[in-house]
This record gives structure tokens, C-alpha cells and sequence, in this order.
């Protein structure tokens, strides 16, 4: 009878239906008022499909440089259609969902790549998805299209949900905007920034100086707990997908970037107080020293070695290596040469790379941390030959 309802529903989408203890259904004409939802404000899936949702600021960058605050606007992740085959190594026991990319074993040696954020979910069938983030609407239209139906009230007292086993990580990756000022020291120096740019899929690591100084810090926090508790790190590399470039400053010894730890405050958004919290100085490896000369966890990467179009690494040395949690978030930032020696950029001059964010749609331009660890205990690992290569399921 119930889902001889359910199809009738689908079909009659303007019938009311009413549900009558100790009677059965009865279904009644009537018409459901509701407001039209334009098509470029309409979900980019199935409302079920919705795994996190956040009210954010929905910043603009004008002509000028300085920015605009338009209110406050939805943003989502949702699990796709997009279905990735097999792909089940990419889950630990009872996990739904994934920001592994890739685990591959050589002799002794394990290598995992991991996204900044979940990536993938994992259904009751082990059927494996794309999770998309960063999808947008208005805070109006998101209401309107994912409150409850009638039939969705009257679908809870048949059917009982199944608790989800893992929790979904959403991505805290984007930058965070300088005070707004013509003075050089009151923007490099502040206490908090002026906006954040967390739900983007590309945004600028930019310096520039028009009526008032702009300056942007990036942040990658990754979930680094798949790591075991006895591995060793041999060596890790952080990529991060270039779109584009400029330099116009020619103050060239400072064009280069700097791999940084981060200090924000939530592993899954960003804030205007996390501004100081990109990079510390030598001896003081806590938040609140951005001002300072930050210590370096990689090579610095100069502007000339850049790519566009492609990935670009920074090799972890020691310190960065250091930084890895086996427990949480390993949190990583990018900061320009110009801010990391307190530098101010030339007037109408700037220096910027584009990066992509986990936000982007797809898994192949998104920012990932690729990790080589040794894990003591030997065991099956070392059975195999020093060449051979497998994907594991762990």
C-alpha cells in the first residue's frame, strides 16, 4: 500500500496526502502552493544527497581591490552521482566516508595521498561516490526546496534510517583577507582579517597595492589520521594545482611562496581571526605570530618555478615532516616572499598565483598531501618484493 502511495505521489505532485490511524490513506485533491525556484538557484542534487550545509559571507572582490559583503548565502556538499569503481581500498573498516586518494605499497614502504577533505562516500551496497563541495544557493530557495514533504513525514513512521558509522569531514581549505588599510603595517600585522574565502573553487594567494594594500594567506588543513600510530615518515610532498600566475612587482628576491603550519581554529572553515594564525617564527611554534618571519617546512618555491596549468609540489624537509599528525589535521598554509619578509608590494603592483580548492568540481585539479611512511612490525609488507607494487585495502 505504501509505495503504491509513494508512485501515486510522484505522479500526482499537487494531491495532498493525509495519513489516518486505524482507517488507512486517504488521498484528497487540493493544489500545493509553493514558490517557483529559479533554475541557477535550484539543488544540484536530490535533497537526501545534502551532507553538510553552512550560512557563509558572500564576499566579492571589486574592481578597485577592496571587497564587498553581500549578505549571506548557502553553501553545501552533496554526494554525486558520479560513482568511482573500485575503489573500496580507499575506506577503512565501517568508514562511509574517504579523503584518501591513493595508497600504494613498495617493499616495506607505504605512499598515501590524502585530500583536504572527504572525498568519497561509501553506500550499504560498498558502492563508492564523488562527493562534491562547495555548491551554492540562497539561503531562502535552500529552505523552500529541502523542508520536509508530506510525504517525507509520512515515509519516517515506516521507514527507520540507518545511523551512519563515520562522520563527513568537510574541507576548511581557502584564504583569508587582510585588514582593510593603506598602511602597510596594519594590514601585515593584523590581529584578524577582513574576510575568508572558504567555499571557492579557485582563489588568488595575491599581494597587491591600489588605494589600500590587499594580502591573502592560504590554508590547507588535511585529515592526516589514516596515518598508523607506528609509521615512520620517510617523506612527504604537498601538492597544489596552479591555474594561473602574475608578478608586476618587480621586487624580484621576494617573488617566491613558502609552505607555512597553520593554527586555524576549525579543521572544516575558516575565520577573520585565523589571519595571524598562517605560519610562527623560529622558537614560538604557536598561533598569533604571522607578522613575524615564518619558519619554512619546505623548500621556498620561486615564482620563476611555477607551472601553470599543472600541479606544484613542496617537498616536506624535517620541520614540515614534523608538523604530520597521526591523529588529526595536519594544517599547512602558503604565504608570499613579499608578506613572509614583510615586505611591502610596490604601489598598483602585485604578485599572486591561482590555486584551486577542494571545491573544485572532481577529484583532479584538488590540493592532497602524498606521504611515505615506514610502519614497524613487519608482517605482510615485507614478504613482498622490494619492486612490487599493489594497491591495499586497509
Amino acid at each position: 500500500m505504501f509505495n503504491w502511495i509513494k508512485e501515486k505521489a510522484k505522479k500526482f505532485k499537487n494531491w495532498i496526502i493525509f495519513f489516518v490511524l486505524g482507517t488507512g490513506v486517504v488521498l484528497a485533491a487540493g493544489e500545493i502552493i509553493s514558490n517557483e525556484i529559479p533554475v541557477n538557484l535550484q539543488l544540484k542534487c536530490n535533497k537526501d544527497k545534502i551532507i553538510e550545509s553552512r550560512e557563509v559571507d558572500w564576499i566579492i572582490q571589486k574592481e578597485d581591490g577592496t571587497f564587498e559583503n553581500r549578505g549571506k548565502i548557502k553553501n553545501y556538499d552533496y554526494i554525486s552521482n558520479i560513482k568511482v569503481e573500485n575503489a573500496g581500498y580507499k575506506f577503512k573498516t565501517g568508514e562511509q566516508y574517504s579523503n584518501v586518494r591513493k595508497i600504494i605499497k613498495t617493499g616495506n614502504k607505504t605512499t598515501l595521498d590524502l585530500f583536504v577533505g572527504d572525498h568519497y562516500f561509501k553506500d550499504e551496497n560498498g558502492d563508492v561516490f564523488e562527493i562534491e563541495q562547495g555548491a551554492t544557493t540562497t539561503i531562502e530557495a535552500f529552505n523552500e526546496l529541502t523542508k520536509d514533504t508530506i510525504i517525507d513525514e509520512i515515509s519516517k513512521l515506516f521507514i527507520k534510517k540507518a545511523l551512519a558509522v563515520d562522520y563527513y569531514a568537510g574541507a576548511g581549505d581557502g584564504i583569508v583577507v587582510s585588514p582593510d588599510s593603506s598602511s602597510w603595517d596594519t594590514i601585515h600585522d593584523g590581529a584578524t582579517g577582513n574576510g575568508v574565502y572558504a567555499t571557492n573553487a579557485e582563489d588568488n594567494l595575491y599581494i597587491y597595492k591600489g588605494t589600500n594594500y590587499t594580502l591573502h594567506r592560504f590554508f590547507f588543513p588535511i585529515d592526516t589520521s589514516a596515518l598508523p600510530d607506528t609509521a615512520t615518515i620517510d617523506s612527504a610532498t604537498f601538492y597544489a594545482y596552479n591555474r594561473e600566475k602574475a608578478a608586476t612587482d618587480t621586487q624580484t628576491s621576494y617573488h617566491y611562496f613558502r609552505l607555512v603550519k597553520t593554527f586555524q581554529a576549525s579543521n572544516t572553515t575558516l575565520g577573520v581571526d585565523d589571519f595571524n594564525d598562517c605560519g610562527y617564527d623560529s622558537g614560538n611554534e604557536t598561533s598569533g605570530r604571522a607578522q613575524y618571519l615564518p619558519v619554512a617546512g619546505a623548500p621556498d618555491k620561486t615564482y620563476a618555478s611555477v607551472t601553470a596549468g599543472a600541479y606544484n609540489n613542496y617537498i616536506l624537509n624535517a620541520t614540515g615532516r614534523g608538523w604530520i599528525s597521526k591523529t588529526g589535521y595536519t594544517k599547512l598554509g602558503v604565504r608570499s616572499g613579499l608578506d613572509c619578509d614583510d615586505v611591502p608590494v610596490q604601489q598598483d603592483k602585485n604578485l599572486y598565483l591561482r590555486h584551486y580548492n577542494s571545491e573544485e568540481t572532481g577529484t583532479d585539479k584538488d590540493p592532497y598531501i602524498s606521504i611515505t611512511y615506514t610502519e614497524g612490525g613487519g608482517g605482510e609488507v615485507e614478504k613482498k618484493k622490494a619492486d612490487q607494487q599493489t594497491m591495499i585495502d586497509y
